[in-house]
């Protein structure tokens, strides 16, 4: 008989993922105690898993402090995983074009969790630009790219993303408040876009708009520059956008199926 989607997960490779999980922005490295104790594991079922893991390159441990990290295997499936993403063969011209035409830094980002993920990015051609790296994340109630990206979700999914925990505030302009951010989302929806001032970096501005697939908000692309700059041109930058998006929305729309 073959293993199907409702299959029950095997225990150890259920296991060993979680591991990797537990590694984020605001855990970068671990001793085994400490993970153990996370994850409510006994410590020797914790110490075999670190070994293997290890073993097999996906993690590093440090011989002095006895931390452990991500390791190069992780790194390498990574940029895998980037390289070949079917997404991207239609993205990256897109984003090349829209740094181009808006002389402003472009970006496509997608969801991740509660966070919007770089996967692709051109610094505009002027001297004073927005500076950015692919794989960089940015918290999901912060800045344009990122809103946009999750406007269309139900509330009870919105709230159950930003409405449990402390929302970080980076700038005197960030929105921290839950019923203050599902408004600016309920904004995003009516306007079909997002601008941000200030909300990560106080001189920076962006505009954005979502990239669908069907029914469903897959990404967003964005302009991203000086704040004065960004407002001064807004206008223009949202007629580039949507006409951009569109075009990556409808190349999706009829790429092939696996």
């Amino acid at each position: 008989m073959g293993v199907t989607e409702n299959a029950a997960p095997l225990q150890t490779v259920d296991r060993a993922l979680r591991v990797l999980l537990a590694f984020d922005a605001d855990h970068q490295q671990w001793r085994a105690a400490d993970l153990a104790r996370h994850l409510g594991w006994d410590k020797s079922v914790t110490h075999r898993l670190l070994g293997t893991l290890v073993h097999r390159g996906f993690l590093l441990v440090d011989p002095e402090t006895r931390c452990y990290r991500l390791g190069m295997a992780i790194f390498e499936l990574g940029q895998l995983a980037a390289r070949d993403n079917p997404l991207l063969t239609f993205v990256r011209p897109r984003v090349r074009e829209l740094a181009r035409r808006t002389k402003e830094t472009a970006l496509f980002t997608v969801p991740d969790g509660d966070e919007a993920h770089c996967l692709a990015a051109v610094e505009g051609p002027t001297p004073v630009r927005y500076s950015t790296q692919v794989g960089g994340r940015v918290p999901g109630h912060a800045g344009a790219g990122a809103k946009v990206l999750f406007a269309w979700r139900t509330e009870r999914e919105q709230r159950a993303l930003f409405g449990r925990r402390t929302l970080a505030r980076f700038t005197a302009d960030t929105t921290t408040d839950i019923d203050a951010l599902l408004a600016e989302f309920a904004e995003i929806r009516d306007t079909g876009m997002s601008v941000s001032k200030g909300e990560l970096d106080p001189d920076v501005g962006a505009v954005s708009v979502p990239v669908w697939s069907g029914t469903e908000v897959v990404g967003a692309l964005s302009a991203v520059g000086p704040l004065s700059r960004v407002l001064r041109e807004r206008q223009q930058l949202v007629a580039v956008l949507d006409e951009i998006a569109t075009a990556v929305t409808g190349q999706l729309s009829v790429a092939p199926a696996d």
